[in-house]
């Protein structure tokens, strides 16, 4: 199969999945576009999960049925969706109205010019160079394409890094449906760049959460961003970044006081998914505190009031 072949259906199966994480995003009602768009990321992630273990035991898990699972998963969320009486996202209008208010701060609009170089940089770096990072090419990759071959999640046989085997699966199901779907490993680090925009997301909504106004929000995001660990992990075939977008979006709906949908789904989604993707050591958790450091310094670099004084307005948008 040709790469643009293979590009194509990483296109559409990846476009299956986010319209069933989009449109049973929708049927929960959510009032915040943030709220909204993390909420189609997990659900997008459960769906593929869910889909990936159904498949394994009996060596099911190929390109064509990874597809058609993908179709009856959107099929059955667009009856729901219209069943429910076709319930509309909230408009991200307004959102971006406000975020584009915020670039007048010279704090954010100097984060923002470095982030979309460092964008360009990120993305070059994930689409056009080999992965060279040695757990990449040790298990994470390794484990992956394994499955591959042998279609389905399973012990691997004759392994000699305890860590194809040891660590549960969840993060680099996603590298194995870009490498189903597109033939290649080209795209295997499509689940880290995902991830990275889900935990920007992630910080801004977590800065209004604790009634930051939207300047600090937009610093504490752009700010996160840039973070150097950051940076580098976002086009590398590895899993940091998703069991951290997993983690901060499950401290973002656990916040959410006023719906018992965004709770659950906190509940029932994202925290098993970050607790099994990865047995995280002190050193490795402590990365992950850079969040609440950012809302931090949010407040003193970006805003001359204090918190109190930010908008009232919790429910997560920007």
């Amino acid at each position: 199969m040709s790469e643009g072949a293979g590009l194509l259906l990483l296109v559409v199966g990846l476009g299956g999945l986010g319209a069933t994480g989009a449109l049973a995003a929708c049927c929960l009602r959510l009032r915040s576009p943030i709220e909204y768009l993390l909420a189609s990321y997990l659900l997008a992630w459960l769906w593929l999960v869910a889909l990936t273990f159904a498949l394994s035991p009996a060596r099911w898990l190929t390109r064509g049925t990874l597809l058609a699972g993908i179709a009856v998963g959107l099929g059955i969320v667009l009856v729901a969706w219209i069943r429910l009486g076709r319930p509309r996202a909230p408009g991200l209008g307004p959102a971006l109205v406000r975020c584009r208010d915020s670039l007048r701060a010279p704090a954010v609009a100097i984060l923002v010019a470095c982030l979309a170089v460092a964008a360009v940089y990120i993305v070059a770096l994930a689409f056009f160079t080999p992965s060279n990072d040695q757990d990449a090419l040790e298990y994470h990759l390794a484990r992956a394409a394994l499955w591959k071959q042998q279609h389905g999640l399973g012990h691997v046989d004759g392994a000699d890094d305890a860590r194809l085997n040891l660590f549960p699966p969840n993060a680099e199901i996603g590298q194995l449906a870009t490498m189903l779907l597109a033939g290649r490993d080209r795209y295997a680090t499509l689940p880290q760049l995902l991830a990275y925009v889900a935990l920007v997301l992630s910080v801004a909504g977590l800065a209004r959460r604790v009634s930051f106004g939207v300047k600090e929000a937009a610093f504490s995001a752009a700010a996160f961003a840039t973070l150097p660990i950051v940076v580098v992990q976002a086009p590398s075939a590895m899993n940091d970044l998703v069991v951290g977008s997993f983690l901060t979006a499950a401290a973002y709906f656990g916040l959410a006081t006023r719906r018992a949908t965004t709770i659950a789904l906190a509940v029932g989604v994202a925290s098993p998914s970050g607790r099994s993707s990865r047995r995280s050591s002190p050193s490795r958790r402590s990365r992950w505190s850079s969040p609440s450091a950012t809302l931090a310094g949010a407040g003193r670099c970006c805003s001359s009031r204090s918190p109190r004084g930010a908008s009232s307005d919790r429910s997560g948008s920007p």
